[in-house]
């Protein structure tokens, strides 16, 4: 709940103002859109995996997450389920070989790689700390040690990178919207970003209610980030 007590401080230009929704694609991380230096790091670093995987044998825990798989569970005594079923359906698509068998670290290690990269971008990084970033993910040894083999932790590192990036992008992403004071009919039915929109319902979301109760009178705003009563947010 936010309250005033005076007039809106807001300087917008209502005219540079069009209406926003938070899309789906706000929270897609823009792999796409990081250097080349990133994507070649990430490339290089899943072909010498899948080139070096058969010169090593099972390591001893991946005999026992195999085991896993053949009894699959909701739970087991030392990790959670997914990497577990994840084991099993990859193992139903492309068999028991070693390299199938740490097909998902490999793949996870590359993803790592990129959101490290993205991750930097979204903090403000250029195309040089983008491609440091992507380099010092590539050449962690804790990283390459526990995307090496098939395990639960590789799975983590990409849980992790991509929750921090969540956690930016929400930072960077910000929402912006309007207060107009409900006692001022006339000229809310005269602002022109108040008249773009069709739905009353959705108009009321940005019209803060006076109550008389107290000197002075206090406006209420409510801010709803989602639901039926999500405030109209700008996209400036």
């Amino acid at each position: 709940m936010a309250e005033s007590t005076g007039p809106t401080t807001d300087r917008q230009d209502p005219r540079e103002a069009t209406l926003r929704d938070l899309a789906w694609r706000d929270l897609i991380p823009p792999v796409l859109a990081v250097t080349p230096v990133a994507w070649g790091l990430a490339a290089a670093q899943m072909l010498l995996r899948l080139l070096t995987h058969g010169n090593y044998g099972v390591f001893r825990d991946e005999f026992y997450y195999l085991a896993c798989a053949d009894h699959l569970a909701w739970g087991y005594v030392d990790h959670p389920p997914l990497s577990i079923a994840l084991l099993w359906l990859q193992r139903g698509l492309f068999g028991d070989s070693v390299i199938a068998l740490r097909l998902l670290p490999t793949l996870a290690a590359g993803f790592l790689v990129l959101m490290t990269a993205v991750l930097a971008r979204e903090l403000g990084g250029g195309r040089f700390a983008q491609g440091l970033a992507a380099l010092t993910a590539a050449s962690v040894p804790q990283y390459l040690g526990m995307t090496g083999v098939y395990s639960m932790n590789s799975i983590d590192l990409v849980m992790w990178v991509l929750v921090l990036w969540l956690v930016a992008r929400g930072i960077n992403l910000g929402l912006n919207t309007r207060m107009y004071f409900g006692d001022e009919d006339k000229a809310n039915s005269a602002d022109p970003v108040l008249g773009r929109i069709d739905s009353a319902a959705r108009r009321q979301t940005l019209i803060a209610e006076r109550n008389d109760t107290g000197s002075p009178p206090v406006y209420r705003f409510d801010i709803h980030l989602q639901g039926a009563s999500e405030t109209v947010f700008l996209d400036i």
